[in-house]
């Protein structure tokens, strides 16, 4: 038995459990062969083999035919290596180099055992990160009872769980006449990934959606930021793209309020809401207005009185930027076609 713990956990890692009853019968035919080799190592026939086997595990009483087996397996792993191979009086050899070269491959072994586990687990992991617990709890209500039931308040952590309630909720469902209101006004969780966020606005306008997106004065001078957390090439084309739209008379426009900070929230018509609660680590809250009609009211009406006071990005001129202090800024470079 191996005593170092070291050297047992080391061995573990490459799949040669010698903590095992299995395993540490294998280390003792092992250590068989190494004792009966002189140095430098001289390949011994089977039968001393057995005999030192013996003397390894004296109570054992072991077969022959399991000798062999356990010595099979350690030929497999390439920790014992065999010679005469093509006769009926093979030798075996057991040293470092022989050793070394077992536990290399049993090393690449566990290596590519361990990298399909990683490549299936990361696989997992994205399944899993696209489900949308709204929707399975539907499904599975359907499916143990025949009815249909349809969540009307539901707690948002992080901005991966936001943007699936978005997309679900909001942007995949609204229809020609909709309108959709989206205030961000806390911009620090919301950049990295906004250009894709912007592309299910697009959509749902496309779609024939009138969507109003207000943004804080504050993202216009945010340059380091904008510049580390957005494609700033993939960005100006979703800005060309939405003048696109406009002159094609779709309904999409992008409005800086210069006002106080209040809160962000997405929302559509009068019908659901997605209020931002805490911005680090963002939590919001989603709901429906069979749950709570008269806060949807409230932010719809804020939202609107905000809209009224804000100016259209699209019709900033450079003064206005700079104005804003956001003259030499990215976005605002972007809008100005410099």
């Amino acid at each position: 038995m191996i005593e170092d713990d070291v050297l047992r956990g080391a061995l573990a890692l490459l799949g040669f459990n010698v903590g095992t009853e299995r395993e540490s019968r294998a280390v003792a035919v092992l250590r068989a062969i190494l004792n009966i080799q002189g140095e430098p190592p001289v390949p011994s026939p089977f039968a001393d083999i057995y005999e030192s086997v013996l003397k390894e595990i004296p109570d054992g009483k072991l077969s022959k035919a399991w000798v062999h087996r356990v010595l099979k397996s350690l030929i497999e792993t390439k920790l014992v290596r065999v010679e005469g191979q093509s006769t009926h009086r093979k030798r075996y050899v057991a040293d470092v180099n022989a050793i070394m070269t077992g536990l290399e491959q049993l090393k690449t072994s566990r290596i590519g055992e361990i990298d399909k586990q990683m490549s299936t687990l990361q696989t997992n992991l994205d399944d899993i990160i696209k489900l949308d617990c709204g929707i399975l709890a539907q499904q599975l209500v359907t499916a143990l009872t025949g009815k249909r039931q349809t969540p009307t308040t539901r707690i948002v952590r992080g901005v991966e769980e936001l943007d699936t309630v978005l997309k679900y909720n909001i942007t995949s469902v609204a229809k020609k006449g909709d309108v959709i209101r989206a205030t961000v006004l806390w911009i620090t969780p919301l950049l990295k990934g906004g250009e894709d966020r912007m592309m299910k606005f697009i959509d749902a306008a496309k779609n024939g959606a009138e969507v109003r997106y207000l943004v804080t004065i504050d993202i216009l001078g945010a340059q380091e930021m904008v510049n580390r957390d957005m494609d700033s090439k993939k960005m100006k084309g979703i800005v060309q793209g939405i003048y696109k739209m406009r002159e094609a008379g779709l309904k999409f426009d992008v409005r800086v309020f210069p006002g106080m900070r209040t809160y962000s929230q997405v929302s559509l018509n009068n019908q659901s809401t997605a209020l931002v609660l805490t911005e680090n680590p963002l939590t919001a809250t989603w709901f429906t207005r069979e749950f709570n009609p008269d806060l949807i009211d409230n932010a719809v009406v804020s939202f609107d009185n905000h809209w009224e006071s804000a100016k259209s990005l699209f019709e900033l001129t450079k003064e206005d930027f700079a104005a804003m202090g956001a003259g030499g800024g990215p976005l605002a470079k972007m809008l100005l076609g410099e």
